[in-house]
């Protein structure tokens, strides 16, 4: 009778970690940043720059080399930003005016880059033949 309960209580450990072992990616994958709004200038700022991004793709203004390019760019800011704002408790003014210019360049560089899509769409001319 025993070895029959020890076989049951084995056998439902080995299910319950079996189910946690399968389960665990899911957890690792699940990223609570993005179901936090933005707080402060400087995260609205990179959230914003992030949807300008990501709709400036969307619209075919820039390429995927493009967006990749920005991205990276984009991604060592908020590294900059977390950075500093981990060795320094906290962002200092200096180190929250060296982000937002950082940010501004990479506003007019976005901006630069799809000004030349716009005008370029803006300039072809749409020819209709009618018979």
């Amino acid at each position: 009778m025993k070895s029959l309960s020890n076989i049951k209580n084995a056998s439902a450990v080995l299910a319950l970690g079996i189910g946690l072992l399968w389960g665990i990616p899911c957890y690792a994958s699940f990223d609570w940043n993005n179901w936090e709004p933005p707080v402060g200038a400087v995260h609205k700022a990179e959230d914003s720059l992030s949807v300008q991004l990501n709709d400036a793709y969307e619209r075919g203004y820039i390429g995927t080399n493009e967006l990749a390019q920005f991205r990276r760019d984009l991604d060592g800011i908020t590294t900059k930003e977390d950075q500093l704002r981990a060795d320094h408790y906290g962002l200092s003014p200096k180190d929250e005016r060296v982000i937002v210019a950082k940010l501004e360049q990479f506003q007019k560089n976005l901006d630069r880059a799809t000004a030349d899509k716009t005008d370029a769409i803006a300039n072809v001319h749409i020819v209709s033949y009618t018979h």
